[in-house]
């Protein structure tokens, strides 16, 4: 989409955002009151999830249905005028979050920078030089810790972090021990199998056929080219909403 008609899109919908909050509200719109609404908390309900983020969350409706049963949840619009009702309706501050964010905001990092985040990539000391070259290409300043702690020093640097992004590791384990948040992403090895145990975890698994197959080599990696970053980018969201609203 050129700028141009991404532009008129944010433009409508600011001229606009006032008609459709009232005739949402007002229960206008015939085929979102009798299936569309429905089905998507439906859709949401059978997934049971703590928490959610919705992107382009207009007026609001789904974030406030979702805390109504107990659902974290935060809402994210390019709107201004849409975020700004949304907070003036805000009764449950524990479960209901909204932010005024563009699109190029959140590519940018800007949804991040919302929880003013530093991050540490752990390793041993053969890791040190690939980490190196993914730090060179953010834009966030982030430390490379490989090779720098041992296993007791390690276990308390996952018990002082808000949350832990990995693959199916032995320090998975320790941060879940440790009780801190765990976003595991699993290819060839299953979350029911390998954990990460206890509470407040996300696994991220794909669904392709043959995952898992639990083999050490694989040609296509097709599990793992599967699972998005927008995927896990948004269950990280969830996560750090939930600890720092």
């Amino acid at each position: 989409m050129t700028d141009k008609y991404e532009a008129k899109i944010i433009k409508s919908w600011h001229i606009n955002a006032g008609a459709w909050s009232r005739a949402i509200g007002n229960n206008e719109i015939e085929s979102r009151t009798q299936s569309t609404n429905k089905a998507i908390i439906d859709t949401i309900g059978a997934e049971n999830v703590n928490t959610v983020l919705d992107i382009g969350c207009g007026e609001g409706w789904l974030v406030r249905k979702l805390a109504s049963q107990g659902i974290q949840a935060t809402g994210v619009d390019a709107i201004e005028s849409f975020i700004q009702l949304c907070n003036s309706r805000v009764k449950d501050t524990e479960k209901t979050h909204f932010l005024y964010l563009t699109y190029e905001d959140i590519i940018e990092g800007k949804l991040i920078d919302k929880f003013d985040a530093m991050i540490l990539f752990i390793g041993d000391r053969n890791d040190q030089s690939m980490i190196d070259a993914i730090t060179s290409k953010m834009r966030r300043h982030a430390l490379n810790t490989a090779g720098m702690f041992n296993l007791k020093e390690l276990a308390f640097l996952l018990g002082s972090v808000d949350l832990m992004i990995t693959t199916d590791t032995g320090p998975m384990h320790i941060a879940s021990a440790m009780e801190t948040p765990v976003v595991a992403i699993f290819g060839p090895t299953a979350p029911w199998r390998t954990g990460p145990y206890g509470n407040g975890h996300t696994p991220i698994k794909s669904k392709v056929a043959c995952s898992p197959c639990f083999k050490k080599k694989c040609n296509t990696k097709e599990c793992m080219a599967e699972i998005t970053v927008d995927h896990v980018f948004t269950s990280v969201s969830e996560k750090l909403f939930k600890t720092h609203p």
